[in-house]
């Protein structure tokens, strides 16, 4: 990714043991650009993860739990269905070659929170969030949001990316509001950031 005009901190790394080369890289810059208060973990990739056998299981298993256990009449449920009876493996393998991915917070191995998203073309929908009960009332669901912000952008052929939809991804945004111009991205309402088109890495095949 081109590095734009904005000083991007370095990347902290966690303690905690976890194998750091599947994680998100340098998402956290971020964050830490627009003032959100540290948070130690920082996030795996899943499908990284998985393709490199760290924590695979626990992944697999993890993904599988919550795409059998959707929000009733939500997107994401509506869009996969009634799902085939098959191993979590298997579905997790399904869902990834449907777009779909996602940000996993690890605290001493155990999984934490998540922040779930899909591809679709050129752009990158967050659509579901959670964070543990022991680890909620903290700043990680915001940072997550951030994290995944910083990690869309830095996909090869994304031009923009959502963080839900409507008023709390909207609300969640407005910090961010303040440092998108340096950034050469814009927030759109319905929580919708625009990336610097500028980017041929980013803006894909020309027509």
């Amino acid at each position: 990714m081109k590095q734009s005009g904005v000083t991007r901190p370095p990347t902290k790394r966690s303690s905690d043991g976890a194998r750091s080369d599947v994680r998100a890289p340098s998402v956290r810059w971020l964050a830490d650009l627009c003032g959100l208060p540290p948070v130690d973990c920082l996030p795996d990739v899943a499908s990284d993860a998985v393709a490199q056998q760290d924590h695979a299981a626990e992944v697999v298993a993890h993904v599988g739990w919550w795409a059998r256990h959707p929000v009733a009449d939500s997107n994401f449920a509506r869009s996969i269905g009634r799902l085939p009876d098959i191993s979590d493996a298997e579905l997790f393998e399904v869902l990834n070659r449907k777009g779909y991915d996602g940000l996993l917070y690890r605290n001493e191995g155990e999984i934490i929170g998540h922040c779930f998203f899909q591809r679709h073309d050129a752009e990158m929908h967050a659509f579901s969030m959670w964070v543990s009960e022991g680890h909620r009332g903290g700043s990680l669901m915001v940072t997550a949001c951030f994290d995944f912000m910083a990690y869309a952008s830095a996909q090869p052929g994304i031009v923009r990316a959502r963080f839900g939809t409507g008023h709390p991804g909207d609300r969640l945004l407005r910090r961010l509001k303040q440092f998108s111009a340096g950034l050469g991205w814009q927030v759109r309402r319905g929580a919708w950031v625009e990336f610097s088109a500028s980017d041929p890495e980013r803006a894909g095949p020309q027509s």
